[in-house]
């Protein structure tokens, strides 16, 4: 029973979620989809360095707080767009980015 209201719950965040992006991409508000793509470039900049170095490779399965350093970059992502746009990234937004 508790499993299936938790569906339910996400479920539901989904559909807000995807409608405040619909209705947020209507309205005068930066534009998110080139905020996104900035975003997304140094992102990906930033996880091409970490994966440079193999030993680092190693550590991040090995050593939990090395593990963070992805966390991490997704926060500092994170923290841009809701700097750039003034609130923060929906759940579809950040799938989208994120994966």
């Amino acid at each position: 029973m508790q499993i299936h209201n938790n569906i339910e719950i996400i479920q539901q965040y989904m559909i807000v979620s995807i409608y405040y992006d619909n209705i947020m991409s209507s309205n005068q508000e930066p534009n998110i989809k080139e905020v996104m793509e900035e975003i997304e470039v140094k992102t990906e900049k930033k996880i091409e360095t970490l994966f440079l170095n193999k030993n680092l490779i190693r550590e991040i399965i090995t050593n939990p707080k090395v593990g963070n350093s992805l966390v991490d970059i997704m926060g500092q992502g994170a923290a841009e767009f809701k700097e750039k746009t003034g609130r923060p990234m929906t759940y579809s937004e950040m799938r989208q980015m994120y994966g």
